[in-house]
């Protein structure tokens, strides 16, 4: 017997849900409701972060540098991330599946499938700018 879909390599084609629920007290007594800020999307993230997304500005973060080139292997070499130009072949296509921060982290710290874990190879700041930009960038 063997769990369904160990460390990915019998991917079961499945994924976990593509909506995260978020409680602000800010965004709640401020009149909005559960549909409108599913409708807002990444409005919703930045509105939490306080921090606004732009696309230009992707290839001078340090989360774009550490998905592209620092991480060893790379993230973009398997993943494919419109925000960071690549196409990987292997890992899922992060726009699509738009994956949340807890998601990322679990996966940087436990490695998923094929994908080794990161924990020992970036520091917590750089796993934050990784976990920032993924999010920020996924599903646009």
């Amino acid at each position: 017997y063997f769990p369904a879909n160990q460390r990915g390599y019998g991917h079961n084609g499945w994924f976990d849900h593509g909506l995260t629920v978020v409680v602000s007290k800010t965004l709640a007594s401020a009149g909005a409701t559960p549909v409108a800020l599913a409708e807002r999307g990444t409005a919703v993230a930045q509105e939490i972060t306080g921090r606004k997304h732009d696309a230009a500005d992707d290839e001078n973060t340090l989360g774009n540098r550490l998905f592209v080139e620092t991480t060893n292997p790379p993230c973009g070499v398997c993943h494919t991330l419109e925000a960071a130009r690549t196409r990987g072949v292997i890992g899922p296509n992060l726009d699509e599946l738009r994956p949340n921060a807890h998601r990322i982290r679990a996966a940087l710290a436990q490695g998923v499938g094929a994908m080794p874990s990161y924990a020992e190879q970036l520091t917590a700041s750089e796993i934050e700018a990784l976990v920032e930009f993924i999010t920020l960038s996924a599903g646009k």
